[in-house]
């Protein structure tokens, strides 16, 4: 992607989304992925392993914390994005919406909604790989060069394949096939009843 049409992106998104933004509130006691920005790395514990399932989307909110300061600058000040590419190779960018500044007051936690593009593993049989940096950054809106921009190391995390659809042949939500048959007909049944008597309670 040429570096105008990146940040001509990365500045709509700075002007979008910001208003959008709120805050959030980080649930005590969960796992979040901790960045270290000394080093620019994105530590993934094991709670992470793996980070998505095929499919996932909108199903998984993944909390990051980092230091809110950096060289005198408040990160709470900047847009905060999530640069990824997904198994399948294709590039997208997320928008980060919620960010809490209240649990603790030198830290910034913020959530991660990943859609379904992050967990798109294509036709293959094996496990892929998602490899995401997070980014904050503030862009002149007159020259739209950044005032700022850091970013961390690429992280590479492990999406795993779930259940192969074309492999259920027998679909029978947990009970054998002929059971929800038979349910399936009796309500039918019921329904006409319902349809066609004045029933008074």
């Amino acid at each position: 992607m040429a570096e105008n049409v990146y940040n001509e992106l990365l500045y709509s998104m700075q002007s979008s989304f910001d208003a959008s933004r709120h805050e959030g509130q980080f649930p005590k006691g969960q796992p979040y992925v901790y960045i270290d920005w000394n080093q620019r790395i994105i530590d993934l514990s094991v709670d992470f392993n793996p980070f998505l399932i095929e499919g996932d989307h909108y199903a998984a909110r993944i909390w990051f914390c980092c230091d809110r300061y950096f060289d005198a600058i408040d990160l709470l000040d900047l847009t905060c994005v999530i640069e990824y590419v997904n198994p399948m190779g294709n590039a997208r960018v997320a928008p980060i919406l919620v960010i809490d500044d209240k649990t603790d007051p030198d830290k910034l936690f913020f959530s991660w909604e990943v859609n379904g593009e992050a967990a798109r593993l294509g036709t293959g049989k094996n496990d892929g790989k998602l490899q995401f940096v997070v980014r904050f950054f503030t862009i002149d809106p007159v020259t739209k060069k950044f005032l700022f921009n850091m970013g961390t190391q690429p992280c590479v995390a492990n999406v795993m394949r779930g259940l192969n659809k074309a492999d259920m042949s027998d679909i029978n939500f947990g009970y054998p096939a002929s059971d929800v048959e038979m349910l399936l007909s009796e309500l039918s049944i019921l329904k006409g009843m319902l349809e066609t008597q004045s029933i008074n309670w």
